[in-house]
């Protein structure tokens, strides 16, 4: 027999060792499930979609499409306590020694405060191609173009990235900018206005970019904002064109400065000595139609007006899914009309009552001459009214006004009898005494004039 103290040993030795490796093993379990767990999220980051960059012309977006570089621009040439770039256009904070560029704005601006800034003044640039720069534009009559479908000259043969020229290097907006490449321009058609940059194609030359002076007061306009866009200020004559936009609104100004807005901004109060009622409906109409093409309806105008709509539905379908239709009692069941009791002496005196309704009385004159007319022209009994005005036309005993007043007649009571039979008198005019005998007069007349005759017209 072995020696029990060494086997108890060996025993002892043998559960550490199956303790330690099952120790092992869960450790080596963890290790995976940890590893899992790190791939899992390393995946799951890779397939998030994160946006790469910011909105377009962002003022702030370091991306190809951003603005900063712009921006920096600016500042680089007037100063950098002198450029302002906000979301907030404040026309009343405005004075005439300051300037204002508008890139891509997706609502109408101010035009009446716009107008009165540079007439006492100020200086605008609107850097729009497909914006909502309409507005601005029209006020000087300037209206969007499309450029030439080949221009003469484009980077890399892209007709959408076709290149503008100066008109003159003369002046300060072209001074040092020998060629300015667009991207999806628009072009500017305008009449008494200079024009700075223009395309050229088979079919003749549209500008792209436009000034007018008006005393101090300078408007440039130019139908590409992209032309200083991160991507594109890399080409000289961009950047060069830019900084002339920059010292062309702030020349001879020491005090002013220059505020950029762009895109979705927000537009307050009214420029000094443009103010007024009509002025402020207008501008708060604009600005409401801004918000909502740029946000859409707010929740609260959303709710309110779904909760009209349902109401409204309800009642239109309320009314007409609980109506009760009653029983028609069959016709030999009901009891015998007034005007039809006591035979033909009550038969006229229910139509002359005096809270008898007209319409009845106008209806016998009608009878009267249906019968009396098809029994002479010997037409069936369910013959048309017209076929028998045509008949009595064609006789020729009555003149051409009479023949109209019969067929107005005939209209009247076929309306009469038509609201009488749906129980909506209410709906037709008052008959009055007057309008019942002037109807038995004329049909007493034309059954004379047809009677007189020797024998039927059929």
């Amino acid at each position: 027999m072995a020696d029990l103290p060494g086997m108890y040993g060996n025993l002892a030795l043998y559960d550490e060792i199956v303790s330690n490796l099952g120790a092992t093993v869960k450790w080596r379990g963890c290790v995976k499930r940890a590893r899992g767990l790190v791939a899992l999220v390393i995946l799951s980051v890779m397939f998030i979609e994160v946006p790469a960059h910011g909105a377009p012309f962002d003022t702030s977006g370091q991306d190809w499409e951003g603005y900063s570089d712009f921006v920096r621009l600016l500042r680089d040439t007037l100063g950098g306590p002198r450029v302002i770039v906000t979301g907030k256009l404040d026309w009343s904070a405005l004075t005439p020694a300051d300037g204002l560029i508008i890139a891509y704005p997706e609502h109408g601006a101010d035009t009446i405060s716009a107008g009165g800034f540079v007439r006492a003044g100020g200086r605008i640039a609107l850097l729009d191609d497909f914006g909502a720069g309409d507005d601005l534009l029209g006020s000087y009559e300037v209206q969007r173009v499309p450029l030439p479908a080949r221009p003469e000259e484009a980077l890399r043969d892209n007709p959408e990235l076709a290149i503008a020229e100066p008109v003159t290097q003369d002046q300060p907006l072209t001074q040092g900018v020998d060629r300015v490449v667009t991207n999806h321009a628009s072009g500017l058609a305008h009449t008494g206005l200079t024009t700075l940059l223009r395309v050229r194609g088979g079919s003749g030359s549209v500008a792209v970019a436009i000034s007018l002076s008006s005393g101090t007061g300078r408007l440039v306009a130019v139908g590409d904002p992209s032309i200083f866009m991160n991507s594109m200020l890399r080409y000289p004559g961009n950047r060069r064109f830019g900084r002339n936009i920059a010292d062309y609104l702030m020349e001879g100004r020491t005090g002013g400065h220059l505020y950029v807005v762009v895109r979705s901004f927000v537009e307050t109060g009214s420029f000094a000595g443009t103010a007024s009622a009509e002025h402020e409906l207008r501008s708060m109409l604009d600005r409401l139609k801004g918000a909502l093409n740029r946000d859409g309806l707010p929740p609260w105008m959303m709710y309110w007006f779904s909760f009209i709509v349902a109401m409204l539905v309800l009642f239109w379908i309320l009314p007409r899914t609980t109506r009760t239709y009653k029983s028609t009692a069959p016709r030999f069941t009901r009891p015998a009309p007034l005007s039809l009791q006591g035979g033909p002496a009550g038969h006229a005196a229910a139509l002359g009552a005096g809270h008898a309704y007209r319409g009845h009385a106008v209806l016998e004159w009608r009878r009267a001459l249906l019968e009396d007319l098809t029994a002479f022209f010997g037409l069936p009994v369910d013959a048309g009214s017209a076929e028998v005005v045509r008949r009595v036309a064609r006789l020729g005993v009555v003149d051409a006004d009479a023949i109209r007043a019969l067929e107005r007649l005939l209209l009247r009571m076929a309306e009469i009898d038509t609201m009488i039979a749906a129980k909506h008198t209410h709906a037709l005019e008052p008959i009055r005494d007057e309008e019942v005998v002037a109807t038995g007069k004329l049909v007493q007349t034309v059954l004379a004039a047809v009677h007189r005759q020797p024998g039927t017209a059929a």
